[in-house]
């Protein structure tokens, strides 16, 4: 038994199903197997919604330009599962095309946990399924069986197929339900991450759009890493000690910038104070320009420069969060030492 066996026996929905039991039995085998063929199962899904809607599918739509579509943003109607329809398909695209290792089990769990989400906020919408079950992790199998491997290649043709693919599966849904949604009633999220590690998962893999390795141990300063939970001498606070969730480090060790996470259900700006009270004591402590400020809440960016401009980053905008995060890198007037 799987998780996605509830859209197992639908008619005109089998290989959506198969890219999602594909994606469920290799989650801890394969992780980046297991990525890729999420991804794929949410490519096909927001095509069958297009279909469904009558929106055109240009020849050459990414997944990108059809999930930022307006359009498509409108039906969601929720950030939250907006937010988990990009981290399923970035995911997706770094296990396809990096080899980097990124993409490990805590990765390809959340990619299989949000497609489950994604998949089933939307077939409600359209009446194919009457509930949704609670997400059951035991389900998930150690090692893939045999009879179940279904692998199917992330290539152009296999991309491509998925429209031929989304036009049966809106066939179907139309000839099974009347149901005209104008928005998705996206259903609650239920799993043991934490808020922290939920959110953890959505910034880490911000950094690493932007080329940046997050060290694995607590306080480790690496040049040229991002440093979690680094100590900051100089707080006010009674112990005069706090801990950035993350610090961005220089070749030379010096801190380029400070990373301040929020819960994801709060306003990023919430993190702001606190994040420029550890830039303010990093400056200190290592006699050197104000580290540049990303306060976060894993979906809204916030940046603040060396010149107190706050610019704030709208969701999802990765060209313009990854141009800035990898420029902090070259740009020596962000942080350049005091000789």
């Amino acid at each position: 038994m799987k998780n996605f066996d509830i859209i197992k026996d639908i008619d005109g929905l089998r290989t959506i199903y198969r890219y999602c039991a594909t994606a469920e039995d290799f989650q801890v085998a394969n992780p980046m197997v297991s990525a890729t063929q999420a991804r794929l199962a949410l490519e096909t899904m927001v095509k069958t919604v297009y279909r469904l809607k009558g929106w055109q599918i240009g020849e050459r739509a990414s997944l990108l330009s059809l999930t930022t579509d307006e359009r498509l943003t409108a039906f969601i109607d929720s950030e939250d599962l907006m937010k988990r329809i990009h981290y399923v398909r970035k995911i997706g695209n770094n296990a396809a095309h990096a080899s980097d290792g990124f993409v490990g089990r805590r990765e390809s769990f959340f990619a299989v946990l949000n497609l489950y989400y994604i998949i089933g906020s939307i077939l409600l919408a359209w009446q194919v399924i009457d509930t949704l079950p609670d997400f059951d992790k035991e389900l998930i199998p150690q090692s893939p069986q045999p009879s179940n491997l279904a692998v199917v290649p992330q290539t152009e043709q296999a991309s491509s197929a998925t429209t031929q693919t989304a036009d049966t599966a809106a066939k179907a849904v139309k000839e099974s339900s009347d149901a005209q949604p104008t928005t998705v009633d996206a259903q609650p999220v239920v799993n043991d991450l934490s808020e922290a590690e939920t959110r953890k998962l959505y910034i880490d893999l911000l950094l690493h759009e932007a080329d940046w390795k997050v060290s694995e141990h607590k306080g480790e300063i690496i040049p040229r890493q991002a440093g979690i939970e680094i100590e900051v001498q100089g707080m006010p606070n009674e112990s005069g000690v706090g801990y950035a969730d993350y610090v961005l480090f220089d070749a030379d060790g010096t801190p380029l910038a400070v990373v301040e996470a929020k819960r994801t259900s709060v306003d990023a700006t919430v993190g702001r104070h606190q994040a420029e009270l550890y830039a303010d004591c990093l400056a200190t402590r290592y006699t050197c320009s104000r580290p540049v400020i990303y306060y976060t809440n894993g979906f809204e960016t916030h940046l603040i420069d060396n010149n107190r401009h706050s610019i704030s980053l709208p969701p999802f905008s990765v060209i313009v969060q990854n141009r800035l995060l990898i420029g902090i890198r070259n740009i020596h007037n962000y942080s350049q030492c005091a000789s």
